[in-house]
């Protein structure tokens, strides 16, 4: 039994220091292709949540005639807004289940005079501004 202990060999340093040089070249051959994917498909998120809100929007101008305020929100798609001028024909049941975030978990910015709208994410950097992934993402009703 302990001649064949002996006599077995494991990996040697060399072929150790191969197998992880291997690996860090599959791992950085991954993260070069995978993590821009991954940011795209942030900003991609963040248009379609967009999207959404834009269309409870629409629903909110439907039933009264305008939408909210800049000083009412988004959150006025949730609730029955208590400030500014209060809808007619708010639907009981609200227009959103709540105000969504953009993939960066920032707040989308909302202004509206009550005829238009802009909804805005400042994108990754949270930064007006910005280029490629950190370029703002913006949502105009005009």
């Amino acid at each position: 039994m302990f001649r064949s202990l002996r006599n077995s060999s494991g990996m040697s340093l060399v072929e150790i220091m191969i197998v992880i040089a291997i690996m860090g070249a599959i791992m950085a051959l991954i993260g070069t292709n995978i993590l821009p994917m991954f940011e795209k498909s942030k900003v991609e998120n963040t248009k379609n949540q967009m999207k959404n809100v834009e269309q409870a929007l629409q629903l909110y101008y439907t039933d009264n005639s305008s939408y909210p305020t800049t000083e009412q929100g988004l959150e006025a798609l949730v609730k029955k807004p208590t400030v500014g001028t209060e809808p007619t024909n708010y639907n009981p049941s609200g227009y959103m289940k709540d105000v969504p975030k953009d993939q960066w978990g920032k707040p989308f910015i909302y202004e509206s005079d009550g005829t238009k709208y802009m909804i805005l994410s400042y994108g990754k950097d949270a930064k007006e501004g910005g280029t490629g992934y950190a370029e703002d993402i913006i949502i105009d009703s005009e």
